[in-house]
């Protein structure tokens, strides 16, 4: 990433195509993700996220519950729901 980013329209100011990485290889081949069991977890499409909402027994909030300011979201349970 270069020392200073100007605006967000030219995404490629921070993100470069490496060939061969995927989760796996996060920096390409012969990278891992041995180590990095504690790292948040980022790109991850809304169909994957809503699938992981839906397995750990949640849903995602709406964007009412997220407000017009989000950074992230939680996955919100039966027991944070309105009502």
């Amino acid at each position: 990433m270069p020392g200073k980013v100007r605006g967000r329209a030219d995404i490629m100011q921070w993100w470069s195509y490496v060939p061969g990485a995927d989760w796996r290889h996060p920096t390409g081949p012969g990278s891992s993700i041995e180590g990095k069991e504690t790292h948040p977890v980022v790109q991850v499409s809304p169909e994957d996220a809503a699938a992981y909402a839906a397995w750990a027994g949640g849903r995602l909030p709406s964007e009412q519950e997220l407000g017009s300011n989000h950074i992230g979201f939680r996955i919100v349970k039966d027991i944070d729901a309105p009502g």
